[in-house]
C-alpha cells in the first residue's frame, strides 16, 4: 500500500507541475496579447504628443481585475503616460525596446515595443498579480489531498479484503512449503480453499507434494533393493578380484620368462649381428683387394692383346680381327666393373672426409672441364644460379655428387633437342637444396626408386654400369641427406638434393 500511495503522491504532484507550467504559459500569453492590443492604441497619441487619449486608453484596463499598473514611455524613455495615474513614479528612464516579461515575487511585467509602419515610438510596461495562479495552485493542493485521502480509504478496505482471500492463504501456502523444505516432511497439506486463483494454486501445489510423497515412498523401496544389489555386487566383485589377482600373478610369472627368453635371444642377435658386420666388413674389404689386385692382370692382358694385335694386324683373317676386337671389348668391360666395385667398396666402407667450405662456382667448373669432350659431343649447355653460393661438405663427395649428376643429364639427353641443363642452389627449411634440371628423356613415375638400384639402368642405347646414382644417394645417405626426384617422360628431370 506504501507503494501505491507513494506512486498517486508522485502522479499528482506531477499533474500539479504541468499544471502550473502551463497556466503560467498562459497567463504570460494573455498579457502579452493585451499589450499588443494597448500598444497599438497607444501609437497615435505618442506620435501626436497626446497626453490624454494616452491615458484613456490605459484606464481602459481598469476592467482587468489583475492588471496592477500600466506605463506607457515616449521613444526618449520618459513617462508619458500611466494607470492608474496617481501611482508611484520613480523618475526613471526606460530605454528597453525588445519585447519580453519579468517575473518577480509577486506580479508578472510584459513590455511591448509601440510602433507604427515600422517606426518605433515609445515602450508599454504592463503589471499584473499573481493571484489567479496562487488560487489554481491551492486548489490543485486541495484536490490532490483529497484524492490522496480517498485513495488511501479505499487501498485500506481493498487490503483488508484481499488480506483474507489473497494474502493470509499465501501465508499459508509459504509456511506449508517451509515446514516441507525443513522437515522433509511431505504428508503435510495447504489449507484448501476455493476463491480465486490461490485456490488453484494450493490445490495445485497439494498435488505436488502427493507426488512427492509417492515417488519418496518409492525411492525408499528403490534404496533398499539397491542396497541389497550392491551387496551382491560387492561379494562378487571381492571373488572376481581373488581370481584377477591369481591370473596376474601367472601372468608374471609367464612375462618373467618370456622377458628371460628375450633376453637371451637379444644376446645371440647381438652376437649375430655383431658377425654380420664381420663378414660385411670382410666382403668389402675382398670386393677392394680384389678389385685393387685384378687391375694389374688387367692391364697385362690388354698390353699383351693390343702388342698382339699390333704385331699379327697385316696377317690376321678378318674373323681374327673381329675376334681381338670383342677381346678388347671384353677387357675395356671388365675395366669398367671392376672401377665400379672400387668405388662401391669406398662407398660401403661409409668413410669420413673433411668437411670443407666449397665453392658451387668452382667445383661446378672443374666438373665441366672433366666432362668437357661429353659435353662438345652433345653440343650440351650448363646453366648456374646459385643463390648459395658456398657449402661446408667433403669435397670428394661433392664431386662425385655433381659428376654423377651432370653426366647422366648429358648422357640420357632427348634425340630431338639439344641438352639445357640447370644447376642452381637455394636454402629451404634451414637447408641448402641443390638441384639439377634437364630437358631429356625423363622417368616414368614407376621406375623412380629403380633407378637408385645398384646396375639398374633404364636405357640400353647409353653405355654404362648403372651404379652412379646408386653411389651418389649413398653419398647422400651417409651424410644425412637425402635425394629425391620430379620428372615427366620426354619433358625431362630435376634431382634435388637436400644437405
Amino acid at each position: 500500500m506504501v507503494t501505491s500511495m507513494s506512486v498517486l503522491a508522485i502522479t499528482c504532484l506531477s499533474f500539479v507541475i504541468y499544471e502550473y507550467n502551463s497556466f503560467r504559459k498562459t497567463t504570460i500569453g494573455n498579457l502579452h496579447t493585451l499589450g499588443a492590443l494597448i500598444a497599438d492604441n497607444c501609437s497615435d497619441p505618442l506620435a501626436f504628443t497626446d497626453n490624454f487619449d494616452a491615458d484613456e486608453i490605459l484606464s481602459s484596463l481598469r476592467v482587468e481585475e489583475h492588471i496592477i499598473s500600466a506605463r506607457l514611455y515616449d521613444r526618449n524613455g520618459y513617462l508619458f503616460a500611466q494607470y492608474p495615474t496617481d501611482f508611484l513614479r520613480d523618475g526613471k528612464r526606460f530605454t528597453r525596446r525588445n519585447p519580453g516579461h519579468v517575473f518577480s515575487e509577486n506580479y508578472l511585467e510584459s513590455f511591448h515595443p509601440v510602433e507604427m509602419d515600422h517606426v518605433f515610438f515609445g515602450t508599454l510596461i504592463l503589471q499584473s498579480d499573481l493571484k489567479a495562479m496562487d488560487k489554481r495552485f491551492q486548489m490543485y493542493g486541495i484536490v490532490v489531498v483529497l484524492v490522496i485521502l480517498v485513495a488511501f480509504f479505499f487501498a485500506s478496505y481493498l487490503s483488508r479484503v484481499l488480506q483474507r482471500d489473497i494474502s493470509r492463504p499465501l501465508i499459508n501456502l509459504a509456511e506449508t512449503a517451509q515446514i516441507v523444505s525443513v522437515r522433509r516432511d511431505y504428508t503435510v497439506r495447504a489449507h484448501h480453499t476455493e476463491k480465486f486463483e490461490i485456490g488453484e494454486l494450493t490445490q495445485a501445489f497439494n498435488h505436488m507434494l502427493d507426488q512427492i510423497e509417492n515417488r519418496d515412498e518409492a525411492l525408499k523401496d528403490f534404496n533398499k533393493n539397491l542396497e541389497d544389489t550392491v551387496i551382491e555386487r560387492t561379494a562378487e566383485l571381492l571373488e572376481a578380484e581373488t581370481q584377477l589377482l591369481k591370473l596376474n600373478g601367472e601372468l608374471e610369472e609367464r612375462v618373467l620368462e618370456r622377458t628371460n627368453e628375450l633376453q637371451e635371444s637379444q644376446v645371440l642377435l647381438l652376437a649375430k649381428n655383431d658377425e654380420l658386420e664381420r663378414t660385411n666388413v670382410d666382403l668389402d674389404n675382398f670386393v677392394y683387394r680384389a678389385s685393387h689386385d685384378l687391375k694389374a692382370p688387367i692391364s697385362n692382358i690388354e698390353g699383351l692383346t693390343l702388342l698382339l694385335q699390333g704385331q699379327l694386324e697385316d696377317r690376321l683373317e678378318p674373323d681374327e680381327k673381329k675376334l681381338l676386337d670383342m677381346i678388347e671389348l671384353s677387357l675395356n668391360k671388365l675395366k669398367t666393373t671392376i672401377i665400379d666395385l672400387t668405388e662401391i667398396s669406398k662407398v660401403q666402407k661409409d668413410q669420413e672426409f673433411l668437411e670443407e667450405s666449397i665453392s658451387f662456382d668452382e667445383i661446378v667448373k672443374e666438373v665441366t672441364d672433366d666432362l668437357w669432350q661429353l659435353i662438345a659431343e652433345a653440343g650440351a649447355e650448363i646453366n648456374t644460379n646459385f643463390q648459395v653460393p658456398n657449402i661446408m661438405y667433403a669435397y670428394t663427395n661433392l664431386r662425385s655428387i655433381l659428376y654423377n649428376l651432370i653426366s647422366n643429364a648429358i648422357k640420357y639427353k632427348h634425340p630431338d633437342r639439344l641438352p639445357e641443363i640447370y644447376v642452381t642452389s637455394t636454402m629451404h627449411d634451414g637447408r641448402v637444396v641443390l638441384s639439377v634440371t634437364d630437358n631429356g628423356l625423363g622417368i616414368s613415375h614407376t621406375d623412380y626408386d629403380k633407378i637408385f638400384t645398384m646396375f639398374k639402368r633404364l636405357h640400353a642405347h647409353v653405355e654404362g654400369s648403372g651404379i652412379g646414382l646408386y653411389i651418389t644417394r649413398r653419398i647422400v645417405e651417409n651424410c644425412r641427406g637425402r635425394i629425391a626426384l620430379e620428372s615427366e617422360p620426354g619433358l625431362g628431370t630435376t634431382f634435388k638434393v637436400f644437405f
